[in-house]
């Protein structure tokens, strides 16, 4: 049985494009070291320059100019800019910890899909105060030091992205807005070919970087997907794949290939 990876080999043997100036962008490092392992045996030991195999995660690494920060790391510069911006009865460090993952996490999606930080905060906040004023008018001082904190959770987001960048470091949802920022930039200047193969769901960062390299004519997109479900609708196999052709500029005036 041939495989999508099998496929994928041939895809980019055959590429008009030099190998060497190939990079092949996966969505992770396990499907870079299958692909990895079928091209050698395909190869068959022949001696030739190989494309660069990265995952999408290492590509925007490198796009945003930014290092990953350890998780201890994360919590210690998290408190730094809580500090900073909630300085009337700040919860202790252990009080703290209890909710920053939480808290990181949200940072880490609002980031991945390009979330607007300044209107989505204030509408975040909102919702907060109206479900504990629907459920108690007379708030406790502990609700309302809880209400400050979603009130400011803006400029505790930007405290603390601002501590991050001043080291050259970032979590993974600031790595991906700053790459999808610099996406224009970096494609435009990139003298490779990219081949972005094996997606399926993709966050508003990664749809954004890829439909970027894709204008300028820097990349293709090799799909994991059967054309038959691709022309039948009535299945849901797919579905991501087949709102990005609908929706996609690069679609509007090319032809839908597998990759294309």
């Amino acid at each position: 049985m041939i495989t999508f990876i099998d496929e994928l080999v041939e895809h980019v043997l055959g590429s008009p494009h030099k190998l060497a100036s190939i990079q092949l962008i996966l969505p992770s490092k396990r499907a870079g070291t299958l692909f990895k392992k079928n091209l050698a045996a395909r190869l068959k030991g022949k001696a030739t320059f190989l494309p660069q195999v990265r995952s999408i995660e290492e590509l925007t690494v490198d796009m945003s100019g930014l290092a990953a920060a350890s998780q201890t790391h994360l919590q210690f510069e998290m408190f730094k800019a809580y500090l900073q911006t909630h300085k009337e009865n700040p919860d202790s460090f252990i009080e703290f910890l209890a909710w920053a993952p939480g808290v990181l996490g949200d940072f880490n999606e609002i980031d991945r899909y390009l979330l607007p930080i300044a209107s989505f905060f204030n509408y975040l906040g909102a919702i907060k105060d109206m479900e504990h004023w629907a459920a108690n008018p007379e708030a406790t001082p502990m609700v309302k030091n809880y209400l400050k904190f979603w009130g400011q959770i803006s400029l505790f987001y930007e405290a603390f992205n601002k501590l991050l960048e001043e080291q050259g470091l970032g979590y993974q949802g600031m790595q991906y807005r700053k790459a999808a920022g610099n996406a224009q930039e970096y494609a435009f200047k990139s003298k490779d070919h990219f081949i972005f193969a094996g997606f399926n769901a993709l966050n508003s960062a990664e749809q954004h970087i890829i439909q970027c390299f894709l204008d300028k004519n820097k990349a293709e997109i090799f799909w994991d997907i059967d054309n038959y479900f691709l022309s039948d609708k009535s299945y849901s196999t797919g579905r991501f794949i087949k709102e990005y052709l609908q929706e996609w500029q690069h679609y509007k005036r090319n032809a839908i290939d597998k990759g294309s």
